[in-house]
C-alpha cells in the first residue's frame, strides 16, 4: 500500500462517529481498508455498500488485504438475510401502471386518470419505502412533486393516493402480490434490527435513503459514513445525503489521484456555481495530483440524458468513426423507460399504427397526443425522454438503432471498445483515460437564468445539475473534451487566463439535425438500402429482441447495478 496521506493519517487517529468527504478519485476505499486494518483484531467490523458493484469490488479490496474479518453486505442484502428468508415471499424489480390499474382495481371511466393514479401511487409508495417515516400516511407525497401540473394532480385526488398505497401495501404483506425490493428493506427498518458490530464503515453515504440512514444512526456501534457531497445525482430515487444530515465530525480527502490539476480547476470552477443558490452547501476543496502518461485506453462520449447520448452515436455513425462500441449497460437500456415502455411502441403511437402497441398504457391512451398530455401530469421524466427521443428522429429512428446494434461490440470484449458511450448515472464509479461531454449538462448562461426566474421547481433542482456536471468531469484521467457552452466561466472565481493551456476542446461540436441535407439525405440513404418489407420486418425484429432483452434484464431495462435490487 503506498504511503498515507495526512488526510488519510489524520482519519485513522480519529475517534468517534465521523464522516468523510471524499472527492472524486480520492482514494476512499483505500482509506477505509487502511481503517479497518488499524483497528483493534478482536473489533467486529461492517462495510455497507451502496450497490452490489460497490460491495463486491469492496470485498475484493479487504481481502487482498488480509481483512477477512471485515463483513461486506449492502442494506438490502442485510435485509434479505433477515425478512426474505424467514417469510416466503414473491419479488418483482417494479410494477407497470396497468398491472397496478388490475391490481388496486381502479376503476374510473377516463383511461388517462386510472395510469395517472397508478403511475402517483406507485411514486407514493417508493417515497414511503425510502423514507424513515413509519406509516405512509406521514407522507407529504405532494411535496415531493417539483412539477407544478403534477403536484397540482396529486393535491387533487391526496385521499385516492393515501389510500391505493395502503391498500398496495396490504396486498404485498398478504402474499397476494410480488414484493418490492425495497418492502422487505422497510420491514427491516421497521423491525429496528440491532448489529452486532463495534464499527460500521458506510460507503457512499450521499446517496443513502432514508431508511438506511434510519437503521445506520439506530445502532450503538462507531459510525463511519464517507462519500462526496458534491456527488448526490440520486435525489430523484429518494436519495438523502447523509453527509449534510449528519452532525458528526468532517474530516476531508481532498487530493484525488484520478486526475491532474487542469481537470480539478474545471470541477472548481463548476463547484463554485454553488455559490449563487440560495442553500450553496457544504464547501470542498480539491486538488489533482493524477493524470500522468500518455492514456491509449477508448474514449468515452457522457451525456446527461439517454436522447444527447443516442444523438451523439447517430453523429458518430455519420462521421463514420471508426472500431467497435460499447453502451454502458447495453445499448437497449437506453431505449426503455423504467416500467418497460418500448421506444418503439411510442413510435409506433406517433405513427398511428396501434395494432404494433403492446404497452397496455399507450394502448388505452391511444394517440400521441394524448400520451403527451399524460407526460405533463405523470411527471415520468424516463417516458418524457423516450418520448422526445421519437419525436426527434420519427421514422429513422429504427435504422439508427439497428445501425448502432451492429457497432456495438460484445460484453465479454468491452476492453477493446474503441469508443464508450454512457450517460452521468450509469458512469458513476467509473473512469476512464478520455472523456468527451455532450451540450445537455447546466451551463453558467443556464443558471443564471433559471435563478433569475425564481420558478421555485427548477431553482431545486440546480445543485444536482451541478453535481452531473462535476460528475461527468472527473470521470475523466487524462483528457477532458468540453463543448464550448460548458466552458465554466465562473461568475465567483477568476477566470483562466487566456494563455493558459488547457487539454480541453473548445469548439462547438455541430450537432445532428434532421433538417440539415447532408444528415437527412445519409439517414434516407440508410432506410433506403432495404425494401418497405424488409424495413417491415426490421422493425419487428428490433422490437422483439428489445422485449427478450428486458425479460432477460434483472432490473426492468435500467440496464447497470441498481441499488434497489439483492440477488438474495
Amino acid at each position: 500500500m503506498k504511503a498515507l496521506t495526512p488526510e488519510q493519517q489524520h482519519i485513522l487517529a480519529a475517534r468517534g462517529d465521523l464522516k468523510i468527504n471524499a472527492v472524486a478519485g480520492s482514494g476512499k476505499t483505500t482509506t477505509l481498508v487502511a481503517l479497518a486494518g488499524s483497528l483493534p483484531p478482536a473489533d467486529k467490523i461492517l462495510y455497507l455498500a451502496f450497490n452490489r458493484t460497490v460491495r463486491d469490488e469492496a470485498k475484493q479490496r479487504f481481502q487482498a488485504a488480509g481483512l477477512e474479518r471485515v463483513r461486506v453486505e449492502t442494506a438490502h442484502s442485510l435485509a434479505y438475510q433477515s425478512v426474505m428468508r424467514r417469510q416466503k415471499m414473491q419479488l418483482t424489480t417494479n410494477y407497470k401502471p396497468y398491472e397496478l390499474v388490475q391490481q388496486l382495481q381502479i376503476k374510473m371511466r377516463d383511461p388517462e386518470l386510472r395510469y395517472l393514479l397508478a403511475t402517483h401511487t406507485l411514486k407514493y409508495l417508493q417515497l414511503y419505502l425510502n423514507s424513515k417515516e413509519a406509516n405512509h400516511q406521514a407522507i407529504n407525497y405532494a411535496g415531493s412533486l417539483t412539477d407544478p401540473k403534477a403536484k397540482s394532480f396529486a393535491d387533487r385526488f391526496a385521499g385516492d393516493l393515501v389510500g391505493y398505497t395502503g391498500r398496495l401495501l396490504e396486498l404485498m404483506e398478504g402474499g397476494k402480490i410480488p414484493c418490492l425490493h425495497d418492502y422487505y428493506l422497510k420491514k427491516y427498518q421497521l423491525s429496528k434490527p440491532k448489529l452486532s458490530y463495534d464499527h460500521v464503515l458506510f460507503d457512499e453515504g450521499q446517496d443513502a435513503s432514508g431508511v438506511m440512514l434510519d437503521v445506520l444512526l439506530a445502532q450503538k456501534a462507531r459510525k463511519v459514513i464517507v462519500g462526496d457531497v458534491h456527488q448526490q445525482i440520486y435525489a430523484w430515487r429518494q436519495a438523502v445525503n447523509s453527509l449534510q444530515k449528519v452532525s458528526f465530525p468532517t474530516y476531508q480527502l481532498s487530493t484525488s489521484f484520478r486526475f491532474g490539476d487542469e481537470i480539478a480547476e474545471m470541477a472548481r470552477r463548476v463547484l463554485a456555481w454553488k455559490q449563487l443558490l440560495p442553500e450553496p452547501g457544504m464547501a470542498t476543496d480539491l486538488r489533482g495530483c493524477g493524470g500522468q502518461g500518455a492514456g491509449g485506453g477508448p474514449k468515452a462520449i457522457l451525456a446527461r440524458s439517454n436522447l444527447f447520448l443516442l444523438d451523439r452515436a447517430i453523429q458518430c455513425l455519420h462521421a463514420e468513426e471508426e472500431g467497435k462500441w460499447w453502451f454502458e449497460g447495453n445499448l437497449s437500456a437506453y431505449t426503455f423507460a423504467a416500467d418497460g415502455t418500448s421506444i418503439f411502441d411510442v413510435l409506433s403511437l406517433q405513427q398511428g399504427r396501434n395494432e404494433k402497441v403492446r404497452d397496455p398504457l399507450l394502448q388505452s391512451l391511444a394517440s400521441f397526443s394524448k400520451l403527451e398530455e399524460y407526460l405533463e401530469k405523470a411527471e415520468d421524466p424516463e417516458l418524457a425522454m423516450i418520448t422526445e427521443m421519437v419525436r426527434k428522429y420519427g421514422d429513422e429512428l429504427p435504422a439508427f438503432i439497428q445501425q448502432l446494434k451492429g457497432r456495438q461490440i460484445e460484453p465479454e470484449n468491452r476492453s477493446q471498445a474503441n469508443l464508450i458511450f454512457s450517460t452521468v448515472h450509469r458512469s458513476k464509479g467509473l473512469e476512464y483515460d478520455s472523456v468527451e461531454l455532450t451540450e445537455d449538462f447546466i451551463t453558467h448562461d443556464k443558471l443564471l437564468r433559471t435563478l433569475a426566474d425564481a420558478e421555485a421547481h427548477k431553482v431545486a433542482r440546480l445543485n444536482e445539475e451541478i453535481n452531473l456536471l462535476y460528475v461527468a468531469m472527473t470521470r475523466a484521467k487524462k483528457r477532458l473534451w468540453l463543448p464550448a457552452a460548458l466552458w465554466p466561466q465562473s461568475a465567483v472565481m477568476p477566470l483562466v487566463p487566456p494563455v493558459a493551456e488547457f487539454p480541453f476542446r473548445r469548439r462547438r461540436p455541430q450537432p445532428y439535425v434532421r433538417a440539415d441535407k447532408h444528415a437527412w439525405e445519409w439517414g434516407q440513404a440508410l432506410a433506403g438500402r432495404v425494401s418497405d418489407t424488409e424495413v417491415s420486418h426490421l422493425y419487428q425484429l428490433l422490437i422483439d429482441e428489445q422485449h427478450e432483452w428486458l425479460a432477460a434484464t434483472d432490473d426492468s431495462g435500467a440496464g447497470g447495478n441498481s441499488p434497489d435490487e439483492e440477488d438474495g
